[in-house]
């Protein structure tokens, strides 16, 4: 589970930055006076969707994602911590908008859409982090109930559990 929300806090971090990058550059470009409140406006309102996204949308993907984990006979090395999709999505997003952008660096629409973008998939993925926390009583116990983790002494309040990583080498 360690490693799921690892990968899951990479695409956090990747695609904040990259956002903000693409808008910081939306903001240099010569533009008329008003134009300098459109990256502005872009963060408002990607922070917004992103949030309703990541309660709505993402936190279930992510539950889903717990619950299929939790079903697996034996803790899951790195790559097996989501399904093929969800390697797929997170670097076409952050590819396309990376290619696009270069081609179309000096397109104020172009930043702005995928910059905005960006930020919805960050904040996205932020606010379903938290499953993570809010199951982590229930994934541990199961992960100790059926000697997937090594511990002497019974899971019931948070506890250290062992080693995830190492215990299923």
């Amino acid at each position: 589970m360690f490693s799921a929300a690892v990968i899951w806090c990479i695409g956090v971090f990747s695609t904040a930055v990259k956002g903000h990058a693409l808008l910081v550059a939306a903001g240099e470009l010569d533009q008329p006076a008003w134009f300098s409140e459109l990256p502005l406006a872009t963060v408002c309102l990607a922070s917004v969707v992103g949030i309703l996204k990541g309660y709505f949308l993402f936190s279930k993907i992510n539950n889903k994602n717990i619950d299929r984990i939790l079903g697996m006979g034996n803790l899951p090395r790195w790559h097996e911590c989501y399904r093929w999709q969800f390697y797929v999505f997170l670097p076409t997003v952050i590819g396309t908008s990376a290619v696009l952008t270069k081609i179309y660096s000096e397109e104020l629409a172009v930043l702005l859409v995928f910059g905005g973008m960006d930020i919805v998939v960050s904040w996205a993925l932020f606010i379903s982090l938290r499953c993570f926390y809010m199951r982590y009583q229930e994934y541990s116990e199961a992960f100790v109930s059926t000697g997937l983790l090594d511990t002497e002494e019974e899971v019931t309040n948070g506890g250290s559990i062992g080693n995830p990583i190492l215990s299923s080498a």
